[in-house]
């Protein structure tokens, strides 16, 4: 998983990780674990992200494939 391009992401949409977290409907503190590799994120999380932050289909697989 790319975390950069996930934090650059997050930054060009003026996302804060404490907003992102409440929009996917998870804790600061899970998602925070996610973004540094200890957890993985679910389809449904990875889709959830990927739509606030307006991630076009084309880039998710970068993202979360390597």
């Amino acid at each position: 998983m790319n975390t950069d391009a996930i934090r650059g992401k997050m930054a060009e949409n003026r996302v804060s990780q404490r907003e992102l977290a409440f929009k996917m409907g998870i804790s600061l503190q899970s998602l925070n674990r996610k973004l540094l590799g200890k957890r993985g994120f679910t389809v449904e999380e990875a889709s959830n992200m990927c739509n606030i932050l307006k991630i076009p289909m084309q880039e998710r697989a970068e993202i979360f494939l390597t």
